[in-house]
Parts: C-alpha cells; structure tokens; sequence
C-alpha cells in the first residue's frame, strides 16, 4: 500500500483527536482517548487481533474500552456537565474522519490486507455517516442540541 494512505489515516486521527479536544475542552479526555489509541496500535502490532479462535473473540477489545470509557463518563456528575457542556457541531464534525479511514480501508482491501467487509463496498458503510456528517452540520448547526444528539 502506498505510503500516502498511511498519512491519509494518520491525518484522520489527529482530526479525530483536534476536534475531540476542541469539543470538550479536556486535556483529560484526550489523554484517555490518545492512550486508548496508542493501546489498540500496541496490541494490533503484537498480532493480539490475528488470533480469531479465542471466546469472547479478542475483537471484542476494540470496542469494549470505549463503551466502558462512555459509561463511566455518564454516571459522575462531572462527567455528565463535561458532555452536556461539549461542542456539538466539533462532535458532529469528528465523522467526517471516517471518509479518509474508508478510502484506505478500501485501498487495504485492494492489497488484501483486509476483507471486503470492511470497506465502503463490502457491508461497512461508515462513509455514509462521514459524508452526512458534512450535511448534519451544514445543516442542523441552529437547530437545537437534543435533535442534533439524534443524528
């Protein structure tokens, strides 16, 4: 795969990671999302991932931090002022990210570097909620916080 698609992702993280901080204004809330990141390259760069015949199936390690990291930041009160208080449009704008990270997931696939599942032309349509994004904010940024929650 060309070294390009590796700074297009790159690129799509560090927007991911900006717009994340400028929502919440927290430099607690980046550092737990950098470290989570940096945990998940450290543990796909180990070949944890490759390993499909575990139960639960180790994939389950990709989503299972951020779900438990979304509780936890619901039951304080501090933490339900934090999402209350975030920037709405920079959290509607954080999916535009996944438009760069599909077209190298597609490109990936191309390589066979992962199936087709994964990509725009397989069953992922992540691109989909990156380019309605685009609309969602263009379109809803006066309309009030609990519609744009919705999305």
């Amino acid at each position: 795969m060309p070294a390009t698609h590796l700074y297009l992702f790159l690129f799509a993280v560090v927007w991911a990671m900006a717009l994340l901080f400028f929502a919440t204004r927290s430099f607690k809330v980046l550092g737990v999302a950098v470290a989570l990141a940096v945990a998940q390259l450290l543990l796909a760069n180990t070949g944890f991932y490759d390993d499909t015949s575990t139960a639960p199936p180790r994939a389950l390690l990709l989503l299972a931090p951020s779900l438990l990291l979304i509780v936890v930041a619901w039951a304080p009160k501090g933490g339900r002022r934090l999402m209350r208080a975030a920037s709405m449009p920079a959290l509607v704008l954080v999916h535009v990210c996944r438009i760069p990270v599909e077209l190298v997931l597609h490109e990936a696939w191309l390589h066979d570097l992962v199936p087709e599942a994964m990509t725009y032309t397989g069953s992922n349509l992540d691109i989909v909620s990156g380019l309605s994004a685009i609309l969602v904010w263009l379109y809803l940024r006066n309309v009030p916080t609990r519609a744009k929650w919705c999305w």
